[in-house]
């Protein structure tokens, strides 16, 4: 995979207009070479910009499910490494539908911070059966964990379907961050 599968296609589209453009005014404007080196310069950082990520290790991780009380679907990602984080967090995340006594008194599933960081990572899909599939990779140049959930989509229905894909990781180092794709 030359590209990330989710930005392949327009990864493919921008470079094969460069491309286009860069071959063909080469020819027509041939006395200008100072422009085709900036050509040459902007496909060259396209080209890395569509960075293969199964070049680095794969993380293993445990799918997390919340409890009933804490359902609810936020746009965004999240990143929690400490139980302030979490119970932060976790406030917007109580649904709407379930009535505050019920709600009252939930608490949330223990993890053990020492050991694991939460990430959620919200996605969405539509077919007759959308599927997602999550992949942390592990890049220790640029000290980061890198977070990737494929939608899988089959079929020609549109119900939209949406995950906020919550697992838990090894603890995220103290100089690493988590970017998201």
């Amino acid at each position: 995979m030359g590209c990330e599968v989710q930005n392949k296609i327009s990864c493919r589209l921008a470079l094969s207009a460069i491309m286009e453009q860069a071959y063909s005014y080469h020819f027509y404007k041939n006395k200008y070479m100072n422009k085709n080196i900036l050509f040459i310069g902007l496909i060259l950082m396209l080209i890395g910009a569509c960075t293969d990520y199964s070049q680095y290790p794969k993380i293993d991780f445990i799918t997390f499910e919340m409890d009933d009380c804490h359902q609810e679907i936020v746009e965004g990602h999240f990143a929690m490494t400490s139980q302030n984080q979490y119970e932060e967090v976790m406030a917007i995340f109580l649904s709407d539908d379930i009535s505050v006594s019920q709600c009252q008194n939930a608490t949330l599933k223990n993890i053990d911070f020492d050991e694991y960081s939460l990430l959620g990572y919200r996605k969405c899909g539509s077919g007759c059966e959308t599927s997602f599939e999550p992949t942390v990779y592990l890049d220790e140049v640029n000290k980061k964990y890198i977070f990737e959930v494929d939608v899988i989509e089959k079929g020609g229905c549109e119900p939209w379907v949406c995950s906020m894909n919550w697992i838990l990781v090894p603890a995220l180092p103290k100089d690493y961050f988590v970017e998201f794709l």
